[in-house]
């Protein structure tokens, strides 16, 4: 049987720096920074293989080595991948492709953009982005009401929106009380708290 520390990508020395850098010397921080980024690199080369397993082997023989909190977690490094590599959105129309541009920052308070010609890279991401998101999308579904809710929720909790109060209608509570309860019930019972990525 392999052993809890055998099978953790980092040692716990080198989590505790990563998690420490700010207090760190700057030749303790580079040090570990090989290390780890070494790591990195060996599993991310050996991300195929993962997919040859999940693909070849039966649903019933993975499902007890597969969990929820995993494909969050998936999520979240493709989220900071696509941040790495400095993956834009596209803006413009079909019939000016001359005329498409990749939106490299977008100011919140103003919403003022910052624009340079879509290159051929940007085109190619965003046709790989399309097929895996309509992929997903097969799992939301099209008529998926949770989307709305989650909206209705994250709208109530932001303190620099009006207030919903006497706007919403009872089934609109009742539907956020039934998505907060599930999504209560699915975090204590379901997911290891202390390892969920960040939303």
């Amino acid at each position: 049987m392999v052993s809890q520390k055998r099978s953790q990508l980092l040692s716990e020395k080198e989590r505790e720096k990563l998690t420490n850098r700010a207090n760190l010397d700057k030749r303790t921080n580079s040090t570990n920074a090989i290390r780890v980024k070494r790591k990195l690199s060996a599993w991310l080369d050996n991300i195929s293989d993962v997919v040859l397993i999940l693909q070849t082997l039966p649903d019933d023989q993975l499902k007890d080595e597969v969990h929820d909190w995993y494909l969050y977690f998936l999520l979240n490094i493709v989220e900071n991948l696509m941040e790495i590599e400095k993956f834009y959105p596209i803006e413009g129309d079909i019939e000016e492709p001359d005329e498409w541009k990749a939106v490299i920052k977008c100011e919140k308070k103003t919403e003022k953009k910052t624009v340079r010609p879509a290159e051929d890279l940007d085109i190619a991401r965003a046709s790989m982005l399309t097929y895996h998101i309509g992929i997903l999308g097969h799992y939301l579904g099209m008529k998926n009401p949770i989307p709305k809710v989650d909206a209705l929720v994250n709208a109530c909790k932001n303190p620099n929106l009006p207030d919903l109060g006497d706007k919403l209608t009872p089934n609109e509570r009742r539907a956020m009380e039934r998505y907060v309860q599930a999504i209560t019930k699915f975090l204590n019972d379901t997911v290891r708290i202390e390892e969920m990525p960040p939303k």
